[in-house]
């Protein structure tokens, strides 16, 4: 596999306040042109901002996708529609000038069209993305992206026998190894059980291999958006429909190449029906997600998974109006270790809600009404954490507080703080996948469970001074 050369720098952010995080997301719709907004919520003022109006042709429309913060720094996203050809966009937006640029036009048979999910960066430094539909096929295609030449790459086309119209994400294994799922095809010919699949993908070869062919029934049908990778080293995903209910859980291992269903959605036992989204590893260990449907008011709940005791357990029950309804996205962790999340429906103008979930005490409540002006409608999408822009920036030297090594590694390394800190380790995604405060002095940390890529580890001080380094887990 081709090593990615990182140069790696320290940046100390010294403030008189606390340092602040802002969560950043996109809505399908609302906004000056209905074709959807990029706005910016500050959970310590609680005060939403929007950053861009879709326009359609201009920048794009119809981001139903999440961000992501690539390794240049900057955020990357994609449309469903709109662009210069209609079919979508791949734009950047720097944080630092608060530029948008539109950097792709999907354009159908070369390059794919209509990405309905979010992409990701792998160890080589690509993104990488799916769209639903295009290709030579028009039934969707696998893409990589250059974030240094802006080049975008075809590197498979789907004919419906090896799957057709994936929905969402890729994530790297710990084999290097790209993993996905489709909503349709990956049997018979031209895929004609249509029932879907879980597929691997190799970005040296470009060549895919079918690993679960979805026969309906009781072992689901129409996977929606991505697998995530849990405490014990296995790949977790969702399916819409299916099982002895109405959608299930399941569990992947890579190695053995084996496909489990963990728990029947929809019914009496485990309440919630018809998952959109995808789940997240949170720092106590336990997988989170949501449905659309189900739940005491028929508008979908939020639940929590443990993948080593296998229990499943409803926490919250979206009403509505007071805490939104139908979510169709993927909940993420804050450094704060509070979840959040976005509703598609429901909230005082029936456009969905943001909303925090504290795990300590179990409460959820609302944080924003969108009311079309500031957004409405997301959709198949999740917040992403970003540290504020700092008032003054010093870069560490030899006498740094703080040190880091081996980097690259394995997953396992060790930090040195002279000072009492909280550390947060987030992936590309925004996702935190370790939150913890530490002692002074040395300790091996490991993220050695998460797919090899880039991570980003912040230390926090107890008077706000931030520490950020990006590793590299290979």
């Amino acid at each position: 596999m081709k090593k990615l050369v990182l140069i790696i720098s320290f940046l100390f952010i010294a403030s008189t306040q606390n340092a602040q995080t802002e969560l950043w997301g996109m809505t399908a719709k609302g906004g000056v042109s209905n074709n959807g907004v990029l706005f910016q919520y500050d959970i310590g003022n609680s005060i939403c901002t929007k950053k861009l109006d879709f326009s359609g042709v201009t920048n794009g429309s119809l981001p139903n996708g999440s961000l992501i913060k690539a390794s240049d720094g900057r955020l990357y996203g994609m449309t469903a529609t709109g662009g210069q050809n209609g079919f979508g966009t791949i734009f950047q937006y720097d944080l630092s000038t608060g530029t948008y640029t539109k950097k792709f036009d999907f354009d159908g048979v070369a390059h794919g069209s209509s990405p309905n999910g979010s992409l990701m960066q792998a160890t080589d430094g690509f993104l990488y993305g799916l769209t639903i539909l295009g290709g030579i096929n028009n039934k969707g295609v696998i893409f990589k992206f250059d974030i240094n030449t802006f080049i975008c790459t075809k590197v498979f086309d789907f004919n419906g026998a090896n799957g057709l119209n994936p929905n969402g994400n890729l994530i790297q294994f710990s084999d290097g190894l790209l993993y996905g799922l489709t909503v349709g095809g990956g049997g018979g010919i031209g895929g004609s059980n249509n029932n879907g699949e879980l597929f691997q993908f190799n970005p040296l070869t470009n060549i895919l291999v079918k690993k679960v062919i979805l026969t309906g029934g009781l072992i689901g049908y129409n996977p929606f958006l991505t697998l995530v990778q849990a405490i014990d080293g296995k790949l977790y995903g969702m399916i819409l429909l299916g099982g002895t209910g109405n959608g299930l859980i399941f569990q992947y291992d890579p190695s053995l190449n084996t496909y489990t269903v963990k728990v029947n959605l929809g019914i009496p036992s485990n309440p919630g029906a018809q998952p959109w989204g995808s789940l997240i590893s949170a720092s106590d260990g336990k997988l989170y997600g949501m449905t659309e449907i189900g739940g005491m008011y028929n508008s979908g709940v939020l639940f929590q998974y443990d993948p080593v005791s296998n229990i499943y357990l409803k926490i919250i029950d979206f009403d509505g109006i007071n805490t939104g309804g139908n979510p169709k996205g993927t909940l993420m962790q804050s450094a704060n270790g509070k979840i959040y999340g976005l509703t598609t429906k429901g909230g005082a103008n029936n456009f969905g809600v943001l909303f925090e979930y504290d795990p300590i005490t179990l409460n959820l409540s609302k944080k924003l009404d969108f009311d079309s002006i500031n957004g409405s409608m997301p959709a198949y999408t999740s917040l992403i954490e970003v540290p504020s822009i700092p008032t003054r920036i010093h870069y560490f030297d030899k006498g740094s507080n703080l040190s880091l090594y081996p980097n690259p590694n394995n997953g396992s390394f060790t930090i040195d703080i002279k000072t009492k800190s909280h550390v947060v380790i987030t992936n590309t995604l925004g996702e935190t996948i370790f939150n913890q405060s530490l002692e002074i002095g040395k300790q091996n940390l490991s993220i050695q469970s998460q797919s090899d890529g880039i991570y980003f580890v912040k230390v926090t001080d107890d008077l706000g001074a931030s520490i950020t380094k990006k590793i590299l887990k290979q």
